[in-house]
């Protein structure tokens, strides 16, 4: 099979060398649903080898740093054990990002809206005085598994069927086991802190990218404070609802709370940039996207064009982040802050992730693959945050209270700049994060 391939391989283009290998040209006319950015596309017979192959001759087409992608001899190739051990022996050190995951776990999260899972976002926690470990639980989803058993953001776990929180933290086979998707229909029985004990099993629900939604009063200002989780195809509706809704109450201030948003679709960031800079982003560049020099042809910029009517039309805007705010949440931030687009951005908490990277990617066989194949600069040029866009104030992530809780640690920072122009004397934090519970497309999108 590899001999096979290596015959049909010229200069990373494919010709229809067997059912195996089949990439016709760039963005051919021929009806092809698989069809993918770039020249390598998906064969046809997806066989373990074939899929292999395939992953590694699109790593060294389209991946944004293909020409630092090592190149591996056949022997290699042929020890290495599927395609996503391939994706990550490729991939290089700078790249935290890209990632494969089934087709149906694709379609299901970003264009249905649906997950199977526990409904939480976990974290492991350290307690400051007492140096135990627990997991927090840091969001949960409405009408997921984890909230018909009572869970909520601010509960701590610290023990699963009997395992302490510290052995689970020290096994990534334990942590994959019970925070992964392998697992499909896995039950946990779970202590609280309080002692309580909740057994959750995983199941399909709903996923609502608004988690929480209000208007807060303070002096004579009304400030929407939105909680916004991912940037999927039915985010649209919801975001719209939001916004008709602050619109409606007469809102003078937004604080959008980016803090566990792991990214998206680069439209609906667009969108919602729309809804918050209404009038003052039209004709405007929201960002320039660019690739690898083999395609820098298609290097392109994207204008704020049609405007929604229940754009709030915002000169300013506060925006929560943690680490774990990535890609479009980042790309928001960035998007708004370039010099024409008359957007203050003031953002509130910790650094992002630092992802000014885009994926097209596609589908082959049962699965999806997403490697980094652009990035992503502003109207000014700006675009290589890689350690993170830094906050103008700091603030903790405060596990003890609820979204919306304006004692909250970085709620109530946003809320004390708006009355005071200036940022709030950061607090001491009693839980200190350690690190997510897991990496990848689940970890960053906080599926569990």
């Amino acid at each position: 099979m590899i001999k096979t391939f290596l015959i049909c391989f010229i200069a990373f283009l494919f010709t229809s060398c067997n059912s195996c290998c089949n990439n016709p040209n760039l963005f051919e006319n021929e009806d092809n649903s698989e069809k993918i950015f770039g020249s390598v596309q998906p064969p046809k017979n997806c066989e373990k080898e074939c899929k292999k192959q395939f992953v590694y001759d699109l790593m060294h087409d389209s991946y944004l740093w293909a020409d630092e992608t090592i190149i591996l001899s056949e022997d290699q190739i042929l020890d290495i054990s599927d395609d996503k051990e391939m994706l990550e022996i490729l991939k290089t050190p700078k790249d935290k990002f890209s990632y494969i995951l089934t087709k149906k776990e694709h379609d299901n999260y970003f264009q249905a809206g649906v997950d199977t899972g526990f409904g939480f976002f976990p974290s492991f926690v350290e307690d400051s005085e007492s140096g135990k470990l627990f997991i927090g639980i840091i969001l949960v989803y409405p009408d997921s598994p984890a909230d018909k058993v009572g869970l909520k953001r601010g509960d701590y776990i610290s023990m699963i069927d009997d395992i302490s929180i510290e052995d689970i933290y020290q096994s990534r086979e334990l942590i994959e086991y019970y925070f992964g998707d392998k697992e499909e229909n896995l039950t946990m029985s779970l202590k609280l802190e309080t002692s309580q004990e909740i057994n959750i099993s995983k199941s399909e629900f709903k996923v609502k990218t608004v988690l929480h939604k209000s208007v807060i009063e303070q002096n004579s200002l009304k400030i929407g404070y939105l909680v916004f989780q991912s940037f999927i195809g039915t985010s649209v509706e919801e975001l719209d609802k939001s916004f008709t809704d602050f619109k409606d109450a007469g809102v003078d201030e937004l604080v959008l709370d980016l803090r566990y948003n792991g990214g998206g679709y680069v439209f609906v960031a667009k969108y919602l940039s729309s809804l918050i800079g209404g009038e003052n982003l039209i004709g405007k560049v929201f960002n320039k996207t660019i690739f690898n020099q083999k395609y820098s042809s298609y290097n392109s910029i994207d204008y704020f064009s049609n405007v929604p009517s229940n754009s709030l039309n915002l000169s300013r805007i506060f925006v929560i982040t943690t680490s774990s705010s990535c890609s479009a949440s980042e790309l928001i931030i960035n998007a708004l802050r370039a010099n024409e687009n008359s957007v203050e951005v003031i953002q509130i908490g910790s650094s992002t992730c630092g992802k000014p990277y885009g994926m097209i990617g596609g589908a082959y066989g049962d699965n999806y693959i997403f490697p980094v194949q652009m990035k992503s600069v502003n109207g000014d040029g700006i675009g290589d945050y890689v350690d993170g866009l830094i906050p103008t104030c700091e603030s903790n992530d405060d596990f003890n209270f609820n979204f919306g809780n304006i004692n909250e640690n970085s709620l109530s920072t946003a809320l004390f700049y708006i009355e005071n122009d200036s940022c709030k004397r950061r607090s001491r934090n009693i839980f200190l994060k350690r690190e997510n519970v897991i990496e990848g497309f689940r970890g960053v999108h906080g599926l569990f």
